[in-house]
């Protein structure tokens, strides 16, 4: 299975089952540091703090919707 001392799983919980997933591992990044990547052409990049607020604006009106 590829297993590495270290590795961390999910358990999922059914009422005949008990499902060990290894969690998927992945470095953690900087908005700086994948910038661009997925930049249109002709679209300027906005730095990291407007980036952060249109994330936290998004996640705000998810919450909001999900409440009423």
């Amino acid at each position: 299975m590829h297993l590495l001392p270290g590795t961390e799983f999910v358990i999922s919980v059914t009422a005949t089952c008990l499902t060990l997933t290894p969690k998927t591992r992945y470095p953690k990044v900087t908005v700086q540091e994948v910038r661009g990547y997925l930049a249109k052409r002709g679209r300027a990049l906005r730095d990291d703090s407007e980036i952060k607020v249109s994330i936290k604006g998004k996640l705000k009106a998810q919450d909001d919707a999900s409440k009423g």
